[in-house]
């Protein structure tokens, strides 16, 4: 049996491996191919004809001579197939179209705010089948789906085993749902692992080789890429940084109670103090700013105060990015990344760089032994799509392989 299969495992992997180096390099000649893989030509030939035969790939023309005949060039055929990204949030979901090379062809968002989490599961779905009927020849044996859900997530199993914003969602088989109901392959990762992968192969934290992403929107995570792999721990509870004790009076309090970081820097907790600071008449801007509907105070606006120098929103912004700068200090002293990427609702804030990228740096400098390169998310508040998105095309790949062994 053993020698029966070897054949077959043989050209699994060298298909895996030619389709990986053309998804990777663009066009490319079959020679380049041979040289970069350490595939003989041979093989190399016969695997692209067959992957030119079957709409995978296809050939776009004559490459440069070095001196024999010019070589016919190949690229990865991108509309053979599309990919779903998801971004999962508790009161609204993202949802993506891209091409094969990860390029998104339409990006909306849809309102799932329930206090039920079967209704916003269900309009979760809604949401991705209409997005799925409007794909033009859409074909589910070349299509994926990719998830960021925002809580703990065996990536293996797809089943969700921790999610505070769906509570209800206790080791919950939510990709054997998904799957059940979409008839299309998917895969799930905790959303800030999704962001985090997302950058590293899109975004600021590209070339580097270790990277560690923040995201700070209505919760605070983190996502460690090492040496092109994530970093999960023990449980796949890597990363909680949103659960850090920035206090030790803190220690007295319950599980993710107020106190932690999360708490005390989130977004959310940004609007929350704005709101109560004009409860207490202790702004006229913000009231101002809000058209005197408390309710309507947002991370964005306390930004905008902060900027026309208002001393309560200023105030806001300075307790947040100390919080922020100790957390992250920690976090440097503790996994010395070479490179951390700020993103999530914080990178789509007005003057983000003035109010929180360039104080941090200057913080944290001086209290870590090696200062890493502090950036902005390149991919602003879609790192979680981007990163779902090449889930999706790592099945889709896995997809072409397996179908023709």
């Amino acid at each position: 049996m053993a020698q029966k299969g070897s054949p077959q495992l043989m050209y699994g992997l060298n298909r895996s491996f030619i389709l990986q180096c053309i998804r990777e390099h663009g066009t490319i000649s079959r020679s380049r191919i041979s040289r970069l893989t350490g595939i003989s030509m041979p093989t190399v030939t016969g695997i692209v004809d067959r992957l030119v035969s079957e709409d995978i790939v296809k050939e776009t023309g004559k490459g440069e001579s070095t001196g024999g005949r010019r070589p016919t060039l190949v690229c990865y055929n991108l509309d053979y197939g599309r990919v779903i990204g998801v971004d999962l949030g508790s009161e609204k979901v993202k949802i993506a179209v891209a091409d094969l090379g990860g390029h998104i062809i339409t990006l909306g968002e849809k309102s799932i705010w329930s206090w039920d989490d079967r209704s916003k599961l269900e309009k979760v779905i809604e949401g991705i089948e209409e997005v799925l009927r409007e794909i033009p020849n859409y074909d589910p044996l070349r299509s994926a789906l990719g998830v960021g859900v925002p809580g703990v997530v065996d990536y293996k199993s797809g089943s969700v085993s921790f999610a505070p914003l769906f509570p209800s969602w206790d080791n919950y088989p939510l990709r054997e749902i998904l799957e059940t109901e979409l008839k299309i392959p998917a895969y799930l990762d905790n959303d800030v692992y999704a962001a985090a992968w997302g950058e590293y192969s899109f975004g600021a934290a590209k070339e580097a080789k270790s990277s560690l992403f923040i995201l700070v929107s209505r919760g605070i995570g983190s996502g460690l890429i090492t040496d092109g792999k994530i970093y999960r721990g023990a449980t796949g509870a890597a990363g909680e940084i949103g659960y850090t004790l920035v206090d030790r009076s803190n220690l007295h309090m319950n599980f993710g109670e107020k106190g932690c970081l999360e708490s005390l820097c989130s977004t959310s907790a940004m609007a929350s103090k704005a709101k109560e600071a004009v409860k207490r008449g202790e702004s006229p801007l913000l009231k101002q700013l809000c058209n005197d509907d408390i309710s309507a105070l947002t991370p964005e606006i306390v930004c905008q105060a902060a900027i026309q120098n208002d001393p309560v929103a200023s105030a806001i912004v300075e307790e947040s990015r100390e919080y922020l700068a100790v957390a992250i200090a920690n976090a440097v002293s503790i996994v010395n990344p070479e490179m951390i990427v700020l993103g999530g609702d914080l990178a789509g804030l007005p003057d983000v760089e003035e109010l929180f990228v360039e104080p941090l740096k200057a913080l944290i400098k001086s209290h870590v032994p090696h200062f890493p390169t502090i950036t902005l998310s390149s991919l602003t508040t879609n790192a979680v799509i981007y990163g779902a998105i090449v889930f999706a095309l790592d099945l889709i790949q896995e997809r072409l392989v397996g179908t023709a062994i």
